[in-house]
């Protein structure tokens, strides 16, 4: 065999060894319960105060809000919402406890179960298990072996979880990237979805992304991460009801153009 033909030769098997590996790590997908443990990771601990940009929109008007949360988990949270420009005047408190949301009219607190669609808790189960409980309370898995697979999604590699033996193209589905294990995007039963995009690293092991984009029916909302910030020291009452200040939006939203995509966002999402 001539140098040059051997050469050929190595380059053919290197070429061909380096496509059956990549094959085999494309093809591999560990149990479930190890995705979930290492997305789990990712969720950071203790408190975070989060602000966030809410951008709704229908293509002629525009209009946004100041979203200020206080996080300990998935189960414990809080936001107070603030209207920016047009909308000045809108205030919105809800604290998030053990499955109700609370919230304050005049002098009276009252709470209802957390809407199936709330999407703020994805992001902060630091336990694996609760992770797993939930997406099987939201139909995302079954008892089944078949939940997993893999897909791609937003020009990454995924793990696909759904219970792909339903043929359904709209059954709730969740996509967890290969590589990093964080959420990229999320098809809830209700048929809303949300996409994941611009991911930084925070304080504490906290994985967030910097923009989400929730849709349903005809409505497309863009979710801006402005500040993540780690929080120290004792927190007293922070998750009280007892802490809640009183809600105002009828006036503000009366005769605002977005007022329906507003009021669904704050009444299914939040």
């Amino acid at each position: 065999m001539t140098c040059s033909n051997s050469n050929l030769f190595k380059f053919l098997i290197t070429v061909w060894f380096l496509s059956f590996i990549s094959l085999y790590s494309f093809a591999y997908i560990p149990p479930l319960k190890m995705i979930l443990s290492r997305t789990a990771e990712n969720s950071g601990n203790g408190i975070y105060s989060n602000e966030l940009e809410i951008i709704f929109s229908d293509g002629s008007h525009e209009a946004s809000t100041k979203e200020l949360w206080t996080i300990e988990n998935d189960r414990t949270l809080k936001v107070h919402v603030t209207g920016l420009k047009d909308l000045k005047g809108l205030n919105l408190n809800y604290l998030y406890l053990s499955g109700q949301r609370w919230a304050r009219k005049n002098n009276n607190k009252a709470s209802i179960k957390i809407s199936d669609d709330f999407i703020e808790k994805w992001h902060h189960f630091r336990n694996s298990d609760l992770l797993y409980k939930s997406l099987l309370a939201h139909g995302f898995v079954t008892d089944e072996d078949s939940n997993l697979k893999l897909s791609r999604i937003q020009g990454v590699v995924a793990y696909s979880i759904s219970d792909h033996k339903n043929n359904d193209p709209l059954a709730p589905r969740f996509w967890i990237e290969q590589d990093f294990f964080l959420i990229r995007k999320l098809r809830l039963s209700s048929g809303a979805e949300v996409s994941m995009d611009n991911y930084k690293s925070f304080s504490k092991s906290l994985h967030y992304p910097k923009e989400r984009t929730l849709k349903w029916g005809n409505n497309s909302i863009l979710i801006k991460t402005v500040t993540v910030n780690a929080r120290s020291g004792s927190q007293g009452n922070l998750f009280s009801p007892q802490s809640l200040e009183i809600n105002n939006q009828s006036e503000v939203l009366l005769n605002h153009p977005l007022k329906s995509q507003i009021e669904e966002f704050y009444t299914r999402f939040r």
